[in-house]
Parts: structure tokens; C-alpha cells; sequence
């Protein structure tokens, strides 16, 4: 009984009845979901890219690893929000080219965006951004550039 469905529908032009019967779920399953344009708006991926470097006196141990990371810091009184990330290990020597991808679709009008960069030895922090570094508006200075300050460590007693 298929093989003569099959048949018919080939003879007449007509799509198999069992493509047919796939095709329906999927469009049931769209239709008045909230996840229609999601789901078919394709996922865009941007990227930033930069510099970060050290004083020029100070270098990074052999196992030191470089870190930087993309932040939404739009909430006052909330940890930022991670968008993307990128690490190089080993880090190697200063300064460090580096480029961060994330996805279109975590950016908001009302984002407060930066990128803040770090290198670490084990658990150790070594060196670290102090400023906020504006990026992805038109008050950003391109091409971006970060100075990593040392960290020091608090005597111990």
C-alpha cells in the first residue's frame, strides 16, 4: 500500500506523502511560538579585536596565561555580564594581539560594554586592567588598547 502511494505521488509530480508528514510537525511547531524569529534569524557573530601590553620593565613568567574578556556592565550593583571571552596559553611575551568573539544577539541599545584583561600565573594575579575601557559604540577609540598594570601582592606579616 505505501509503494503504491509512493508511486502515485511520483507519476502525479506530487511530494511523497511521508515528506509531506515531516515537513507538518515542524511547521505546527512554529507557527504562534514565541521563537518563530529566533529560530529563523540567523545567529551573527561579531568580533573585537586589540592590543594589550605591560610597562615596558616588566615581563610575565613562562607559564603566565593571558586572558581578556568581553562585559556588558550596563546593571550598577550586579557582577558584569560575560560575552565573550579569549586566552592564550601560554601567554608569551608583550604586548598580546588578541580577538574576542561574541554574538550579535547579547548586545542591547541600553549596554554598557568594555573589555578588561588580566595575566595570571596559576591562581596568582599578575597583572590587570584599572580602567574601564569603553568598546562596540561610537565613542570608542578603535583600535583598541589596553595597559596592563602590575598587581602587588600585600606583604606578609
Amino acid at each position: 500500500m505505501q509503494q503504491q502511494a509512493v508511486t502515485q505521488a511520483i507519476e502525479t509530480g506530487q511530494a511523497e506523502p511521508s515528506r509531506r508528514r515531516q515537513r507538518r510537525p515542524l511547521a505546527g511547531l512554529l507557527t504562534g511560538t514565541l521563537l518563530l524569529p529566533s529560530l529563523l534569524a540567523p545567529v551573527q557573530a561579531g568580533s573585537l579585536s586589540g592590543t594589550a601590553t605591560l610597562p615596558s620593565r616588566f615581563s610575565v613568567p613562562r607559564d603566565a596565561v593571558f586572558e581578556a574578556v568581553l562585559i556588558d556592565a550596563a546593571v550598577a550593583d550586579a557582577p558584569a555580564r560575560e560575552l565573550g571571552r579569549v586566552r592564550l596559553k601560554p601567554a608569551g611575551p608583550s604586548p598580546w594581539r588578541f580577538t574576542i568573539r561574541y554574538r550579535d544577539q547579547d548586545l542591547t541599545p541600553w549596554g554598557r560594554y568594555a573589555v578588561r584583561a588580566s595575566v595570571r600565573q596559576g591562581q596568582r594575579l599578575l597583572f590587570t586592567t584599572d580602567t574601564f575601557k569603553p568598546v562596540l559604540h561610537e565613542a570608542a577609540s578603535q583600535p583598541l588598547r589596553l595597559e596592563l598594570v602590575p598587581v602587588h601582592a600585600e606583604p606578609r606579616r
